[in-house]
């Protein structure tokens, strides 16, 4: 209740209610992704989720989220472009593995992507597509990370820590770039590592993603943080 709402400070605010409408319950889980191979334990963590809603009355079928390789792409096409601009001043005030990190994401995504406002048509035409998705499920649940967590500063490593910052972002990237909601909620630990869920639903119905967030924390136990565990 603290953040939603219409603020003066924020242009982009709308005054919409934290209650919305009622809505079928439908949920949709995410176990596979294009070109990517989503560990055990990640697709455990969200077939137990669904297990939860499913035994709290929800209807739950698993589907493939809409152009997910279109959405990687043109979110990293915005960012590289907003990255490329601010580049020069963050020379000043960051080491050099992260500079490194952006001018790699620069010449990824920067060279013969969409152009200018183009980028931001592609984003419109998508969020429609997910838009339609949540018409037939309002819950959608996914993995958090699509790869297990790397080792300290391997996602800064010269040659390869683009590619292991990418390979986890790829269904994270859909909340950054389309403006929907989410919430991530532990779902326990597999092999020493925790593991989680993310619970998306259309733009504006975040009480959608507490209720679906709820259910699975009923479920699972609220997970108190891991002790840390050295190389």
């Amino acid at each position: 209740s603290i953040l939603a709402g219409w603020h003066a400070r924020d242009p982009f605010s709308v005054p919409a209610p934290l209650e919305g409408p009622p809505v079928a319950k439908r949920a949709a889980l995410v176990t596979s992704l294009p070109d990517t191979a989503l560990p055990a334990a990640t697709v455990a963590a969200v077939e137990r989720a669904g297990a939860a809603l499913a035994a709290a009355g929800w209807t739950v079928e698993t589907i493939t989220p809409p152009e997910i390789e279109a959405v990687n792409r043109t979110w990293g096409e915005i960012l590289a472009a907003d990255v490329g601009d601010m580049l020069p001043a963050l020379r000043n005030i960051m080491s050099p593995g992260p500079v490194s990190a952006m001018e790699q994401l620069i010449a990824r995504f920067g060279g013969e992507g969409l152009a200018g406002n183009q980028r931001f048509v592609e984003r419109d035409r998508l969020a429609q597509a997910w838009s339609r998705m949540f018409q037939d499920w309002p819950l959608v649940i996914g993995p958090i990370w699509t790869d297990l967590p790397f080792f300290h500063d391997e996602d800064i490593a010269p040659d390869t820590g683009l590619d292991t910052t990418l390979r986890r972002l790829r269904f994270i990237t859909p909340g950054n770039l389309l403006g929907i909601p989410a919430v991530a909620v532990p779902t326990g630990v597999a092999d020493g590592l925790p593991t989680g869920v993310q619970v998306y639903a259309e733009r504006w119905r975040e009480d959608l993603c507490l209720e679906g967030a709820a259910v699975i924390e009923a479920a699972c136990g609220r997970i108190a943080p891991i002790d840390p565990v050295g190389a």
